[in-house]
């Protein structure tokens, strides 16, 4: 094989790479240095191709899709303990009903953190109005995705609401419903759960160590914290034990 050959194959493996790095930065604003970083993934293939496989195979064995597989877990596991107990608790309210109530609040729950951590929703938009032709295609996304956040935020509200009223009147079931609330991260639901049944989620553990590293240091108040005030009875002994030294 001689270097024209080596070439041609080098530069064949390193084609696929560099489009694909283009593909998937091809929205960024700043174009001059995204054609430069495509054409060093074109010539310089090997390092991006590494860094792709590794975070390929990351994610799928040892990464994002194991935590993934192992939340959704814990999360069934919960929710059937906790629709079972329902079911028990009120034989009137039928487990269909329930699951629905269930479904609704898992799935705007999960949806609203997911499009909360993502940004490619607001990149596809841009695309959308982009290629429409709109004067301020990024403008225009931003304020699409906005009322897509507030519209999703307003179902989640109704679905919580929905959980809650289901659960009222069971204070038995509180517990349960704390760490089912907490594994999908709903704040608000935990603690309308704990106003309502008086209870507090197991897991939360007050410190034993003081956070000082909000406090301000002021020279001119601050003042010891484990001084304490000498009493008349040691005053006393101390003089007359000087008094016993003079003599």
């Amino acid at each position: 094989m001689n270097l024209y050959d080596f070439l041609i194959i080098y530069f064949a493996c390193g084609a696929p790479v560099g489009v694909y790095y283009f593909l998937q930065n091809r929205r960024r604003s700043n174009r001059r240095k995204l054609y430069l970083t495509t054409v060093l993934a074109f010539t310089i293939w090997m390092p991006f191709a590494l860094r792709y496989l590794r975070n390929r195979f990351y994610n799928k064995f040892g990464g994002e899709l194991f935590s993934d597989a192992k939340f959704g877990k814990k999360i069934h596991a919960a929710r059937t303990r906790l629709e079972k107990a329902l079911s028990e608790k009120d034989p009137n309210i039928s487990i269909y009903e329930i699951r629905q109530i269930f479904d609704r609040y898992v799935s705007f729950t999960l949806s609203a953190q997911t499009d909360n951590r993502d940004s490619r929703f607001v990149l596809a938009n841009d695309e959308i109005f982009r290629i429409a032709g709109h004067n301020n295609s990024e403008l225009a996304a931003i304020c699409l995705d906005r009322r897509n956040r507030k519209e999703l935020t307003f179902h989640q509200t109704l679905a919580r609401l929905d959980l809650l009223d289901l659960l009222a009147g069971k204070g038995e079931l509180g517990a349960w419903a704390i760490e089912f609330v907490s594994l999908l991260k709903d704040r608000e639901a935990s603690e309308e759960i704990e106003k309502m049944f008086d209870v507090k989620p197991q897991t939360r553990k007050e410190s034993l160590v003081k956070d000082t590293e909000k406090q301000l240091w002021n020279s001119e108040t601050q003042k010891p914290a484990f001084t304490k005030k000498i009493s008349e009875r040691l005053k006393t002994l101390t003089a007359t034990l000087s008094l016993r030294e003079k003599d």
